[in-house]
């Protein structure tokens, strides 16, 4: 299955106040995607609420094939591949009941003063449970 999800907002505050730069997430993809088989990126489905500077390969349920920015809407879209595991047959229906966000999960610093990154080193993107409120 081949979807395009919203993976983070950039050039405004995303869903943790943090505001990341077209060009830092730019330099950060290229980065990372410099470093992964083919330019793909192997992120996780995890509901973990301690997210760590590594990947768990038995939480992998997606692919990123692409990814994609919206400068009209100021998104970072994602094409990605569901994969046929259990973390991606999981992560499929809850997809479908639009109960799962993507997010951003890297290290980096703010500009001082502000709620800006002023520099990225992107780990992955993670598929996570929406909370109800």
């Amino acid at each position: 299955t081949i979807m395009i999800v919203k993976l983070t907002e950039f050039d405004r505050p995303n869903r943790n106040d943090r505001i990341y730069s077209k060009e830092i997430l730019e330099n950060a993809i290229k980065e990372l995607s410099e470093k992964t088989i083919l330019g793909e990126v192997f992120p996780e489905y995890n509901n973990d609420p301690v997210r760590v500077a590594t990947v768990k390969f038995a939480n992998v349920g997606f692919e990123i094939e692409e990814f994609i920015f919206d400068d009209e809407n100021k998104v970072l879209n994602g094409k990605i591949k569901i994969l046929k595991t259990p973390s991606g047959t999981t992560l499929k229906e809850f997809l479908e009941r639009d109960e799962i966000y993507f997010a951003l999960r890297g290290m980096g610093d703010f500009k001082l003063g502000t709620k800006e990154i002023s520099e990225l080193k992107l780990i992955t993107f993670d598929a996570i449970f929406k909370k109800e409120k």
